[in-house]
């Protein structure tokens, strides 16, 4: 007597393994699942840290756009200075040692520190007025750096006065607070003057000036 034997499997038809695979791809561990794929919450960027690379100095800040001068008087030393004739922010800074050799052509001014609205800086390069014979455009630059520590101003030339006057933001708030480098002087003034630090008696402007280049 031959007995058959059934042979069983565990397989799952075809039908089925599709089915699985459809129900696997649609779940919760399908990494190309559109649900899987949604931001939940606020993803801010992450902090940076913004590095200012260059520092404008110039003879007159933007005639369009108002600006503030840094409130502490450290921010705004006394510095001997060389101006190219006929360039308007060709400026350079001269080391006292080196002073000497081109007096006559050094200026001793003071450099404020400034803030455009952006927070874009510049520092603002003006001569020390003379108190023998004071120039009333230097005097009024000064006079109106002053007012700028405390309050959103435009510059302006007024030629038939030979000064410089001043507009005022009608709404001081809405130019925001201004924002201050985490600087000091000394860092503030290397990223100025980066380039255009005369410190020695070869320095092309002494040259220049001495007839030797």
């Amino acid at each position: 007597m031959t007995t058959s034997k059934s042979k069983s499997t565990n397989k799952p038809s075809k039908t089925g393994a599709k089915a699985m695979k459809d129900e696997t791809a649609s779940g919760t561990d399908d990494p190309f699942n559109p649900t899987n794929l949604r931001m939940s919450g606020s993803y801010a960027s992450p902090a940076v840290k913004e590095v200012v690379m260059k520092i404008p100095a110039r003879k007159s800040p933007s005639k369009q756009s108002f600006f503030r001068v840094h409130p502490d008087p450290g921010m705004s030393p006394e510095l001997p200075i060389f101006i190219k004739e006929g360039s308007s922010d060709d400026i350079y800074l001269v080391t006292p040692a080196v002073a000497s050799h081109i007096s006559e052509f050094v200026r001793i001014c003071r450099a404020y520190t400034c803030v455009y609205p952006d927070g874009t800086l510049f520092m603002w390069v003006k001569p020390i007025p003379d108190p023998e014979n004071p120039n009333s455009w230097t005097v009024s630059a000064h006079q109106i750096a002053d007012i700028a520590k405390e309050k959103w101003v435009r510059l302006k030339s007024n030629q038939n006065a030979g000064s410089y006057e001043y507009g005022e933001a009608i709404k001081q708030e809405s130019q925001g607070e201004p924002k201050w480098p985490d600087m000091d002087i000394s860092e503030i003034l290397r990223k100025a003057f980066e380039g255009k630090l005369v410190d020695s008696e070869t320095h092309p402007i002494i040259l220049q000036l001495h007839g030797e280049a």
